[in-house]
Formats: structure tokens, C-alpha cells, sequence
């Protein structure tokens, strides 16, 4: 009797422990966290389009091209004034390819915050691409119109 009941304790555990490893944890997300999210994402897939040493008139076109639909005129007409401030790639390689959300934070009904790590690739042997560095990135979105835009970027 011990050793069924000792045999039925451990199946239980065993099972338990398999539909536990299996279950996926809920992440609920509105509309308008997947909405910053997208549009920060958008932004960080860009940044290796923007050149920031380009020539002033292709700079501003590529600003333009890229991020009109992810920042605020505010944010772009300061970036247009001065390059140093923007973000885009500086060399060749390596370049920024892309910005991992790492945390979102609701500020108010208009605003949300967010933590994130643009990721730096370089060109490798043989036409591969690798990831060389990181740093930490802040964006602060502001919804204008049901649209979400970026109003600052803090590296």
C-alpha cells in the first residue's frame, strides 16, 4: 500500500511538474502598449537608414523618409537643427540595427516611457553579421491624434 501510494505522490509531482514547465505565462498588452512597442521597434529598425555625417539635405531627407511617422515634428525639427543630437548610424559598420524593448511604463493616459537597448551589428566573414555592443536607450512617446510618436530619445 506504501509503495502504491508513494508511487501515486510521485506521478502526481511528475505530472504537475510537466503541465507547469508547459503552461506559458500571460502577458496582457492594450492597444496602446503594442502600439508604443510597434512604434518603437519601427524606429529602431531605421536607425541604420539615417546617416548622421551625411550631407545636411541628405540627412534631413532621410530623417524625413525613415522616422515622419514615428516622432514628433517637435523631436524632428530639433534633430534637423542639430545632427549630433539624432540618432542613426555614424560608421559603416558597426551600425545600429535595432532597439529591444525591455521594459514599458505608463506615465498618463498620453505618455509612456521606454527602456530599451539599441543592438550594434558589424558586417563579419563570408557576408555574416554579428552583434558587437549594446547601450541603454530611453524614449519617451506621446500619443498626439491616436497616434503614438516619439517625443524624446535619451541614449
Amino acid at each position: 500500500v506504501m509503495k502504491i501510494v508513494g508511487s501515486s505522490i510521485l506521478i502526481a509531482v511528475i505530472v504537475g511538474a510537466v503541465w507547469y514547465s508547459m503552461k506559458k505565462p500571460s502577458l496582457t498588452v492594450d492597444t496602446d502598449q503594442y502600439n508604443v512597442i510597434a512604434t518603437t521597434q519601427a524606429f529602431g529598425k531605421n536607425l541604420k537608414s539615417v546617416s548622421i555625417l551625411a550631407p545636411k539635405a541628405d540627412f534631413e531627407a532621410s530623417l524625413e523618409e525613415q522616422y515622419g511617422e514615428v516622432i514628433a515634428p517637435e523631436l524632428m525639427a530639433r534633430w534637423k537643427n542639430d545632427p549630433a543630437e539624432a540618432f542613426g548610424k555614424v560608421t559603416s559598420s558597426p551600425y545600429p540595427d535595432r532597439i529591444e524593448v525591455s521594459s514599458i511604463e505608463k506615465i498618463n493616459s498620453k505618455q509612456y516611457k521606454v527602456l530599451g537597448n539599441v543592438i550594434e551589428v558589424a558586417n563579419g566573414k563570408a557576408g555574416s553579421i554579428k552583434e558587437v555592443s549594446t547601450y541603454p536607450i530611453t524614449l519617451i512617446l506621446e500619443k498626439n491624434d491616436d497616434i503614438w510618436l516619439i517625443s524624446s530619445v535619451e541614449k
